[in-house]
C-alpha cells in the first residue's frame, strides 16, 4: 500500500514501463489501484480522499454513479422518508425505514441512499462484495448487510422494505451498450410487479439515452405505477434517467434536473399558458434564454416558457425570448446584441469585427460545421451566435453576449 500511496500522481504508463524496478511489488495490482483513485479525485471525490479504499475493476469504476448523482438519489429517498401519511401497511410513518439494493456494484449509491436506513447491498460477484465489505466500514457505513446472490433470486425471497433500488446492466453478451429498457439485464418490465409487491418505492436508474415517454408507457402498461420521473444533468449533460415507482396513486412528476437547478413539472396537471404571453419579437437589447439538457430531453417547453415568462421563437427552435433578464433561468442566458438576416450585406455588417465565435444551431438547415465553414469564424471567444428559424420559417442570425448567473 506504501508503493500505491507514493505513486498516486505518477503516470501509469511510466510505471508501467518501469515495471521490472518494482521488486517484491504485485504491479498489476498496483497500477490497478491507483487507476481507480486517479479516477475517483473527480468521479468520487470523498472516497478518494479516505485512506485505505480499495478499488474494483475499471469497468465497474466507469458503470458506477458519481457522488453527485448518488447524493442526488439520496435526496430522493429522503424527501419520500419525511412523507407524512402511511404509504403502505409496511411503510406506516414511524416504522424503521429500510433499503435494498439488488445491483450493488461498487457500492457508490448504496452507500448514500443507505444512510440513516436498515441497508441491504445485494451483489452476485463475490469480489465486489468482498470490497464493499472493507470499503463500507471505512466510509463510516455500518448498517448495512452485504448479501453475494444474484438480485433476482433474492428479491423473490427478499422481506418487505421502504425502497428497493436497481441499476440494471446496460451492456449486452457482447459488451455492447443497451438502450431499450427489455435489452438490459435484469428486465425491469419482468419484474416491475413483483417490485410493487415488496416495496413502497422501487427506484430504477435506465439509460440516459432512452425515450422516456416510451419507458413511461411500458412500464404504465397494466397498471399505473410510475410516480416520479427524473432527468439528471451535471454540468449541462445528461448522466441519468431515474424512474420512481410506487403504490399510491400520486400523480406522475416529472424532475429536470442540472446541478443545482432543478425545474418540475407535472405532465397531467399543467394547462399550457405560452398562448396570453407576447409574440416574440426578435430585436436587439430583449434576452435569449437556451434550456438546459434536462428540460431539452423532457420537451416541457410549455411549461417552463409558462414559468419564466419567456416566448418560444417557434415551436422546434427550443430557444426563448423576452424583455426581461431572469437569472433564475435554468439553462445559459444571453443577451441580444444584434440581428441579422442570412442576406449578405446584413451578415457582413453584423460579423465585421468577428474573426472567432461560438456558434450554435436551433432549427436550423446547416449544421454548426457548415454554418461555421460559411461565416468564416474560428471557434472560440466571448461572443455567441446562435442561427435559428423563426415562426414565420425565416432564417436568423442572433448575436449574443452572454450573462454570468
Amino acid at each position: 500500500m506504501a508503493f500505491i500511496e507514493e505513486n498516486r500522481h505518477t503516470d501509469l504508463r511510466l510505471l508501467a514501463l518501469k515495471g521490472a524496478k518494482h521488486v517484491g511489488i504485485d504491479l498489476p495490482f498496483a497500477l490497478h489501484q491507483i487507476a481507480g483513485w486517479q479516477a475517483a479525485c473527480s468521479k468520487l471525490p470523498s472516497w478518494a480522499a479516505t485512506e485505505g479504499i480499495v478499488f474494483p475493476p475499471h469497468l465497474s469504476i466507469e458503470q458506477c454513479s458519481s457522488e453527485q448523482t448518488a447524493r442526488y438519489k439520496a435526496e430522493i429517498v429522503q424527501r419520500l422518508s419525511a412523507k407524512t401519511h402511511p404509504l403502505a401497511d409496511t411503510c406506516a410513518v414511524g416504522e424503521p425505514r429500510s433499503l435494498i439494493d439488488l445491483t450493488g456494484g461498487f457500492g457508490v449509491d448504496c452507500f448514500f441512499m443507505g444512510k440513516g436506513l436498515h441497508t441491504t447491498y445485494v451483489e452476485q460477484q463475490k469480489t465486489l462484495c468482498d470490497i464493499v465489505s472493507h470499503n463500507f466500514p471505512r466510509l463510516g457505513f455500518r448498517d448495512v448487510q452485504v448479501v453475494n446472490a444474484d438480485g433476482v433470486s433474492y428479491l423473490e425471497r427478499c422481506p418487505q422494505a421502504t425502497f428497493i433500488f436497481l441499476d440494471p446492466a446496460r451492456r449486452n453478451a457482447h459488451g455492447g451498450r443497451t438502450i431499450a429498457i427489455a435489452d438490459c439485464t435484469p428486465n425491469l418490465l419482468d419484474l416491475k410487479v413483483k417490485l410493487m409487491q415488496k416495496s413502497c418505492y422501487a427506484i430504477v436508474k435506465l439509460s440516459p439515452m432512452l425515450d422516456w415517454h416510451k419507458a413511461l408507457r411500458e412500464l404504465n402498461a397494466e397498471e399505473d405505477i410510475v410516480r416520479e420521473i427524473h432527468i439528471v444533468s451535471v454540468k449541462n449533460e445528461c448522466k441519468e434517467l431515474l424512474f420512481v415507482l410506487g403504490k399510491n396513486n400520486e400523480p406522475l412528476r416529472l424532475y429536470c434536473v442540472n446541478d443545482d437547478d432543478c425545474f418540475v413539472y407535472d405532465p397531467k396537471n399543467f394547462t399550457p399558458a405560452s398562448s396570453s404571453l407576447p409574440a416574440p419579437i426578435l430585436s436587439e437589447e430583449r434576452f435569449l434564454y437556451e434550456p438546459n439538457a434536462s428540460i431539452m430531453k423532457a420537451g416541457c417547453f410549455d411549461a417552463l416558457s409558462s414559468h419564466f415568462e419567456v416566448s418560444p421563437i417557434s415551436k422546434n427552435s427550443h430557444l426563448f425570448v423576452a424583455d426581461h433578464l431572469r437569472t433564475d433561468f435554468h439553462g445559459r442566458v444571453f443577451k441580444i446584441e444584434k440581428v441579422s438576416s442570412f442576406n449578405k450585406k446584413a451578415l457582413k455588417a453584423v460579423l465585421a469585427d468577428l474573426s472567432m465565435a461560438n456558434i450554435a444551431t436551433r432549427n436550423f438547415p446547416l449544421s454548426v460545421a457548415e454554418l461555421r465553414k460559411r461565416l468564416k469564424l474560428k471557434d472560440g471567444g466571448d461572443v455567441y451566435l446562435f442561427a435559428t428559424t423563426d415562426a414565420t420559417d425565416h432564417h436568423w442570425l442572433l448575436r449574443c453576449s452572454k450573462i454570468k448567473k
